[in-house]
């Protein structure tokens, strides 16, 4: 929570500077997105790039089962999100501005 003037908010406020339920929401989203790139660009240089042998079977095996399971997660998050995101008041990704009064 942060309070701010009548002046700063007429000014504006850059929530950016703040840390914020949005800014913890950014940071997983960009972990997640990290993490599938580099699991894709791994299956892609095993099966482009490397000769076929049976361990790179196994190994592409592997590297589809954690995709999978990556994208399960992101799935639950995501209903999990939409779930929270109707609880109105009660719900964790709301920031609350107040406005300091001039008195």
């Amino acid at each position: 929570m942060a309070s701010f003037s009548r002046e700063e908010l007429q000014h504006g406020v850059n929530l950016a500077l703040y840390k914020t339920p949005m800014l913890d929401q950014a940071h997983s989203i960009d972990w997640t997105e990290d993490r599938r790139a580099t699991l894709d660009q791994a299956r892609f240089i095993l099966s482009a790039e490397a000769k076929a042998s049976p361990t790179s079977a196994i190994a592409e095996a592997t590297l589809q089962q954690a995709q999978d399971e990556l994208a399960t997660a992101v799935r639950k998050d995501s209903a999990r999100s939409r779930t929270t995101s109707n609880c109105g008041a009660s719900n964790s990704h709301t920031m609350a501005i107040h406005r300091v009064s001039d008195e």
